[in-house]
């Protein structure tokens, strides 16, 4: 800022680790500006890229920051070019790339880009969990949710399949082994050992299994057969199992409880950590292990699946580039599937080991990430985007 004889009163300097870019200032009132202008300084894709988008700062008159603001579409880039003060005290800008006019309210909000907006307000400290990696941290909840049931489930139905259809029904390609032969039925006491190679499947999109998951059968009520009635208890253990599809190679290390109750009600299912044991994920260089949890689910993937109660929780480490914390994941609203895995709604917060924490809620797919990362129980923004991209 000068004086009107051009002499310099103060100078500052704004943004953060990327490419900053001041575009347009607009008074605001009688007492402060508003500059408008890129960032990708603080919000990474989940691809690892830092897309453009608005930025703005108001200042008071000597130039101290009353807020910051970042807004934009996920996976699209967008810049402010010019900003004007209308009537009502708010803002209209103009931005590039994503060729679109923007009105906000006198303090920067109230746009809403849809589904996949990102609505940031920069506070002074940033946490473990920050905007830069609240997509991430999301996704490994949901990992840390799903996936101990989908290991559970699986090995049962691997184990139903082979009973039904043998084993030559498992494998598109490849090879796959169960030692001791179910087919004359299961009985309490049991334990199966599960052994692909190269094991190919194409059941909605193509997986690829390799490594061995064990199956004990501790107890067993009824008879265990997709047609019966039954109650069981297992303990699932492996040391090294690869699923890879398109996306990656996930490998599972590990132990956990599985039980499940086949009754006229229908389905009911408990994913639940063994005492001093883990269980761990690894895709991509980023890895969980589950310290702590309980799950519960009802339903099936095939009509309709609920995963979570409320209240239910996972205890967990994750380490990766962008993020290593000790977390807890704590289920709020139950997440319920349609057909086929479709559709998830829900809701559930991670919260890392100081404090900072995101609420993911979902609806019918579409996934709202609240961030707080100086961890003082106010959202510090809202992030947009899709339960394809966390899952």
């Amino acid at each position: 800022r000068t004086d009107s004889s051009g002499n310099q009163l103060w100078s500052k300097t704004f943004g953060g680790a990327g490419f900053d870019c001041a575009n347009g200032i607009a008074l605001a009132g009688t007492d402060a500006v508003v500059i408008a202008g890129r960032t990708n300084s603080f919000h990474t894709h989940t691809d690892g890229e830092a897309y453009l988008m608005l930025y703005l700062i108001k200042l008071d008159l000597d130039g101290n920051v009353l807020w910051q603001k970042v807004k934009g579409i996920a996976d699209n880039s967008e810049l402010a070019d010019s900003i004007r003060e209308v009537s009502d005290g708010g803002f209209i800008i103009a931005a590039g790339y994503g060729n679109i006019l923007v009105k906000t309210d006198k303090n920067g909000d109230t746009v809403t880009l849809g589904s996949k907006d990102v609505s940031l307000t920069i506070p002074g400290v940033t946490g473990l969990i920050g905007f830069t990696n609240a997509v991430e941290a999301a996704g490994g909840g949901v990992q840390s949710i799903m996936l101990p049931w989908n290991i559970g489930y699986q090995g049962l139905e691997w184990i139903l399949q082979v009973m039904e259809e043998g084993e030559g029904s498992i494998c598109d390609s490849g090879s796959f082994d169960i030692s001791p032969d179910p087919s004359g039925g299961v009985a309490e006491g049991d334990e199966y050992v599960l052994t692909f190679a190269d094991c190919e499947t194409a059941q909605g999109d193509t997986v690829i299994f390799s490594g061995s998951l064990t199956v004990a059968f501790n107890t067993l009520t009824g008879t265990f057969s997709s047609s019966t009635q039954y109650a069981v208890e297992t303990e699932m253990t492996t040391a090294g199992f690869d699923a890879e599809d398109d996306i990656g190679r996930l490998t599972i290390t590990g132990s956990l409880r599985f039980d499940r109750a086949v009754s006229p009600g229908g389905i009911s299912e408990t994913a639940r950590s063994l005492p001093s044991e883990t269980l761990s994920f690894s895709e991509e260089g980023v890895q969980t292990i589950l310290s702590d949890f309980r799950l519960s689910a009802s339903g099936d993937p095939i009509s309709g699946l609920v995963v979570g109660g409320t209240g239910e929780t996972v205890l967990y480490s994750h380490s990766s580039s962008a993020l290593n914390a000790g977390m807890t994941l704590e289920v709020q609203d139950e997440l319920v599937f349609g057909p086929g895995l479709e559709d998830p709604s829900g809701t559930f917060t991670v919260t890392a080991e100081d404090d900072s924490n995101l609420e993911v809620a979902l609806d019918d797919g579409l996934v709202s990430l609240a961030v707080d990362t100086d961890g003082d129980g106010s959202t510090d923004g809202t992030i947009g985007t899709s339960w394809e991209e966390l899952y």
